[in-house]
């Protein structure tokens, strides 16, 4: 889409930002991508629950066009684990409609002085106040915005765990998808940051569309045709588990 968020909790103010073309080409993808440019706009002296720390969240560069397994988003910052980097990523609905909103990701910074989340409509992206939803579970509070900002509203929210500074806090993807790996939810909570919600019309441009269609057809088939996915739409991701005790 060409364009991210960068927004400062601490001071409410949301700024657009343009990346160069030579970014998305260098580092594909939402985790290399978040990598870059936390090393490169971040304080890398900061530690990973301080104000001045930056949590990216970052789409990949399919994500939204309707390639299979394609719709992932990560979630970056410095690990109050380990130091070091870490993200999470997971499939879901959120990515595609953060994209749909006109962003490829957002940089939050600062820390606000209540609860908040972002909501993005598609034309404005604005910080509301997240007080009601605070310290209650996601599925509660992803019912309670999608009910403020309509059902087809997607949301990405902390867990309570990680409000409470549980050190492997992680992000709930609308119900069903989870950022387990590492402690992002613990480093967005100590940011007051709840959640953010997107609801977006923007339809996703293609450079070219012909060439794509036949790449997302050829890549389906095989899908389609492969013994390992056939398992794993029959049993989910139980069809994995023999492999991993060999």
């Amino acid at each position: 889409m060409g364009k991210i968020l960068e927004v400062d909790l601490s001071s409410g103010e949301i700024e657009e930002l343009e990346l160069e073309e030579h970014l998305y080409r260098d580092y594909i993808g939402g985790s290399a991508l978040a990598a870059r440019l936390l090393y490169e706009r971040g304080d890398l002296e900061a530690g990973s629950l301080d104000p001045e720390a930056l949590l990216i969240f970052m789409a990949g560069p399919l994500t939204g066009l309707g390639m299979s397994g394609s719709s992932s988003l990560t979630v970056a910052a410095r690990s109050s684990l380990t130091g070091f980097y870490a993200d999470a990523s997971c499939e879901g609905n959120f990515g595609p409609e953060m994209k749909r909103c006109g962003y490829d990701g957002a940089i939050f910074k600062g820390k606000s002085k209540r609860p908040v989340y972002l909501n993005l409509d598609g034309e404005k992206a604005e910080l509301e106040e997240a007080g009601d939803v605070w310290g209650k579970d996601t599925y509660e509070a992803t019912d309670i915005l999608k009910n403020k900002r309509g059902k087809n509203a997607k949301v990405i929210a902390v867990v309570t765990a990680a409000e409470n500074g549980v050190l492997f806090g992680y992000v709930h993807n609308d119900y069903g998808h989870t950022m387990r790996h590492a402690d992002m939810g613990t480093v967005m909570a100590s940011k007051n940051l709840k959640a953010v919600v997107a609801h977006g019309k923007q339809k996703i441009a293609f450079k070219d569309e012909e060439a794509y269609k036949k790449v997302r057809d050829a890549f389906r088939e095989a899908i389609d045709e492969s013994v390992t996915m056939q398992a794993l739409n029959a049993l989910g991701t139980v069809a994995n588990m023999e492999g991993m005790m060999l």
